[in-house]
């Protein structure tokens, strides 16, 4: 049960998707909890994305065709008997999925608002999500729903991870978000609340409190592993995060595994080794196993003559010094 009136926004970035946002716009405005407000991140798609939220009523005016800073226009409407404002920001370059959330975190705290709810595009909350997550909004400032497939709920290694592998130096096959601990292998065994330490960017919702003390995501990711560190920045500063067994998201895209290297596998080689430089346990984590990894990586390229390849990871360990710089985008 809550309690009192909580004040939502919901951030939702996208790029080139407009269909998928269409249709996790309108989950939102149905949820039956009403939302306050909810901010559109546009990665300056090239699909008519605006053309088909203005059609849909989600805005009143276009953005101007040439843009050299980011744009915004809001619209109130009124859903139910609540009124929801809607904030459209037209990014004038291709941000990537970390830009839109920094921008749209930044916007929606100045702005005021209590609780901030994040998910990408392609995700549609469940009509109770917002619901059942704000039931525990009493004593828990950072919350997270189940992800789910349609049809079926995702097995237990795509639950947010039980516990990270960031001591082993050598341990190559374990994922961030795959729980080593196998205490819970059926979604009925797990309670309706439990401390997680990861958190994808797919329908987690935040305290201001949290972000007046952690900060923004961070855009310098562009893509892969933002949610990753700010689940790390989170619990660093003391605040844990909790996901909500009966709060559901369904995700209705996934990345299919390729062996055909792309301008992708540059993000996540040098997100990765750049969580690993500055969030590993101990030397050998911080060094040694970045070092490993791009020898491995390198040497399979080169048996393999792949010359982008070898591009794409040479430039992926030299930038994940500090991120400074993004190479390649789509």
């Amino acid at each position: 049960m809550i309690k009192s009136k909580v004040i939502v926004c919901a951030i939702v970035v996208t790029f080139n998707r407009k269909k998928l946002l269409k249709n996790c716009l309108d989950s939102l405005i149905n949820q039956s909890y009403p939302l306050t407000a909810i901010y559109i991140l546009d990665n300056a798609s090239n699909d008519k994305t605006e053309q088909l939220l203005f059609d849909s009523k989600y805005i009143d005016v276009l953005p101007p065709t040439r843009l050299s800073v980011a744009w915004e226009t809001k619209k109130k409407m009124i859903i139910n008997g609540s009124e929801i404002v809607i904030h459209y920001v037209r990014m004038h370059k291709n941000t990537g999925g970390a830009g839109g959330f920094y921008e749209g975190v930044k916007r929606a705290y100045k702005k005021g608002y209590e609780w901030i709810w994040l998910m990408d595009d392609d995700v549609e909350p469940d009509n109770q999500c917002l619901e059942k997550l704000l039931e525990n909004s009493e004593t828990k400032k950072v919350l997270v729903p189940l992800r789910c497939k349609f049809g079926e709920i995702l097995c237990t290694n795509e639950l947010p991870a039980i516990k990270y592998d960031l001591k082993s130096i050598f341990k190559v096959g374990t994922k961030c978000r795959t729980p080593i601990s196998s205490k819970y292998r059926y979604l009925d065994e797990l309670p309706l609340t439990m401390e997680v330490e990861d958190m994808a960017f797919e329908g987690p919702i935040i305290h201001r409190k949290v972000i007046e003390k952690v900060g923004f995501p961070m855009k310098e990711f562009f893509i892969y592993g933002d949610d990753t560190e700010y689940s790390f920045r989170i619990r660093k500063m003391g605040e844990k995060i909790y996901l909500v067994k009966e709060a559901k998201i369904y995700r209705k895209i996934d990345a299919q595994p390729t062996h055909k290297i792309s301008w992708k596998d540059y993000y996540i080689f040098r997100n990765y080794l750049w969580l690993y430089r500055n969030y590993g346990e101990g030397f050998g984590v911080r060094t040694i196993r970045p070092l490993y990894f791009f020898v491995r990586r390198i040497f399979g390229r080169i048996v393999r003559l792949d010359i982008k390849g070898i591009k794409y990871y040479l430039y992926s360990f030299l930038d994940s010094i500090n991120l400074s710089k993004n190479r390649f985008k789509p």
